[in-house]
């Protein structure tokens, strides 16, 4: 009886996890995936009196901009792995800032979900810092064999 109930469950679990991957592709289609890249007005603490509009994408632990999504050359980079914060401001919904070696920039989104967006995939970058990054080794111990058949 306890030898049916234990393959009665690794089928369920089976079972379930086929449904959670396609319940997954469906979301994937339905929601729009924040791709790390867009257009942004920036300013800097340190050259800048006025904000300036550029198109900034996040490529492994980087934020380059450039002069529009059609540039092949970056105007610059901002390391983010140098980052010592990254923040949303809170007398402006709609903006944020990032401060890296001491220097402040300030970010305008178009909207205040973007907004989060940018902050929640530079956070990663930041706070992460290589945890995460491998994954766990399994050994083949690790599994139990799973053994299909009617009984």
């Amino acid at each position: 009886m306890q030898v049916k109930s234990s393959r009665m469950s690794q089928m369920k679990n089976i079972f379930n996890s086929s449904r959670r991957q396609k319940a997954k592709k469906v979301l994937q289609k339905s929601f729009k995936v924040f791709k790390g890249e867009g257009y942004l007005e920036f300013k800097s603490s340190t050259f800048q009196l006025q904000s300036e509009k550029s198109y900034f994408r996040i490529r492994g632990k980087t934020l380059y901009w450039y002069k529009s999504a059609k540039s092949s050359t970056a105007q610059n980079k901002l390391n983010l792995e140098e980052a010592e914060e990254c923040h949303e401001n809170k007398q402006n919904a709609k903006q944020f800032e990032l401060v890296i070696n001491e220097k402040e920039y300030r970010f305008t989104c178009t909207t205040n979900q973007e907004k989060k967006d940018w902050v929640a995939a530079i956070r990663h970058i930041i706070f992460n810092d290589g945890e995460n990054q491998e994954e766990e080794e399994l050994e083949d111990d690790d599994f139990e064999p799973l053994q299909l058949g009617l009984y």
